[in-house]
């Protein structure tokens, strides 16, 4: 489902990152009427103050059901200049802008992203999703430790 407009061009943070995601979950779920919502947002996520200048590219997946429960799985992260993210906090725009400058690809196919360039085509944007949706299914296996019984 196309859910572009619930969400920032570009989240910044954890939080930001996990409200996308769970925005589209919820949205997912209240328009199609599944079992679940799954919702996925990219965001960059600054490491902390002891690493100023240090941001990870990552996706977060958040999975919701009819009872409420909710839950999210992140994919592994990958560093980003930062250079790059002072022009991305500057210009408020997507990292996709600068497919260019970062990999020297004038665009880059949706489902490869930029991490699929910069890992020297190791792993790709689709593996990134599906990793953090693995993560956010974790307590729908295991119902039971996780309350959600």
């Amino acid at each position: 489902m196309d859910t572009t407009s619930l969400v920032k061009a570009q989240p910044m943070g954890l939080e930001e990152t996990m409200e996308g995601a769970e925005e589209r979950a919820v949205f997912a779920l209240e328009s199609a009427r599944p079992d679940y919502g799954v919702g996925v947002e990219a965001g960059l996520v600054q490491l902390g103050k002891g690493w100023p200048g240090h941001h990870l590219n990552l996706q977060i997946a958040a999975v919701v059901d009819r009872a409420g429960n909710l839950s999210f799985g992140s994919s592994s992260g990958f560093p980003l200049p930062a250079s790059l993210v002072a022009k991305l906090k500057q210009d408020s725009g997507e990292l996709d802008r600068y497919t260019y400058e970062l990999a020297g690809a004038k665009k880059v196919r949706e489902e490869e992203g930029i991490v699929y360039r910069l890992s020297g085509r190791r792993l790709s944007r689709v593996e990134m999703t599906e990793q953090c949706v693995s993560m956010a299914l974790i307590p729908w296996l295991n119902k039971k430790l996780y309350g959600f019984e």
